[in-house]
């Protein structure tokens, strides 16, 4: 389950309810972080954007190797329990789309080896 909106839209405070809801009717829950946010929380500065020219596509395209990473192990985790499980993802790969211009999103995917944001999309 992704859950996505602007900051501040309360994806976090929906994520904590609905895990605890979950959780208390027997699934296995995991939380997967927004990649973005763990590098911004890991010394990466938003400075970046205006001092190091073309580095937006280069964030975007890390954002989605690392979000496609953490969710893959989370669910590869969660699957081999063996129990009913869910994987509650701080926003989704899409959500990059909305940082870069249509060229970037498609280079960003092309070098990901996808060739259509629908593949992505319906997970």
């Amino acid at each position: 389950i992704v859950l996505t909106g602007g900051p501040c839209g309360g994806k976090t405070t929906s994520l904590a309810r609905l895990s605890s809801y979950l959780r208390e009717r027997g699934f296995e829950i995991m939380t997967c972080p927004e990649a973005f946010s763990v590098l911004i929380h890991n010394g990466m500065s938003m400075n970046y954007y205006a001092q190091v020219e073309g580095i937006a596509s280069v964030i975007q395209s890390s954002v989605m190797e690392m979000q496609l990473a953490l969710e893959d192990s989370m669910a590869a985790i969660l699957q081999a329990t063996g129990r009913p499980s869910v994987l509650l993802c701080d926003r989704g790969l899409m959500d990059g789309s909305a940082y870069c211009s249509s060229e970037q999103w498609t280079q960003i995917l092309n070098k990901q080896g996808i060739g259509c944001s629908c593949e992505i999309r319906e997970g």
